[in-house]
């Protein structure tokens, strides 16, 4: 194998390392923005949409718009 040969491998190579850590990344990321979006939609409805709240001896229950 040339010093070419060898520099396009090592190329090669990282590439490789770089678009696994994209992929893996980009899961990662899409899981917990998921995960993010749905407590500020819950967090929106509880401020903005509870029209009453009421308690027991065990829960709090939100009466939604």
């Amino acid at each position: 194998m040339n010093r070419n040969e060898k520099g396009e491998d090592l190329n090669q190579t990282s590439q490789n390392i770089k678009d696994n850590f994209v992929t893996r990344f980009e899961s990662m990321k899409e899981s917990n923005s998921e995960i993010f979006i749905n407590k500020i939609e819950k967090i929106d409805c509880i401020y903005n949409k509870t029209k009453n709240i009421y308690f027991d001896n065990e829960k709090v229950h939100l009466e939604i718009k």
